[in-house]
């Protein structure tokens, strides 16, 4: 729900469902943890709190990098592109995208994979901004 909602706009709803999943959801229960916690990074960089959305978003990742299941790890590494394109540093998002594209391409999930691929080209285009997370 958490998810949707940020999809959709409601930061304050999604942040209320974020925050029930971080309180219920178990310490080793992955995917509602890196969860709760891609969308609340995304919300705190759009609320300017970089360096608190930076290491919710990096403890997703890590959590992802440790299964293989590689739509939650990809989705983990979009989820950090968002946080540091957010906090002005989009020049370290491509190595990002790359590694999710290719657990994408992996997985064949090919709606995701292409997402990439077109953020990866505008990333290239001098003086344009990525399209950033899209849900």
């Amino acid at each position: 729900m958490a998810t949707a909602l940020l999809a959709q706009g409601r930061y304050q709803e999604a942040d209320e469902y974020a925050g029930i999943t971080a309180d219920v959801a178990a310490e080793d229960d992955f995917e509602p943890q890196m969860r709760w916690r891609m969308v609340r990074a995304r919300i705190l960089a759009q609320e300017g709190e970089y360096p608190e959305a930076e290491r919710l978003a990096r403890e997703a990742l890590e959590l992802g990098e440790g299964t293989d299941w590689y739509m939650f790890h990809a989705s983990a590494l979009i989820a950090l592109a968002d946080v540091l394109e957010q906090a002005g540093r989009a020049s370290e998002t491509p190595p990002l995208v790359e590694t999710a594209l290719a657990l994408y391409e992996r997985k064949g999930a090919r709606v995701e994979a292409e997402a990439s691929r077109r953020r990866l080209a505008v990333s290239r285009r001098p003086g344009t901004a990525s399209p950033g997370w899209c849900g």
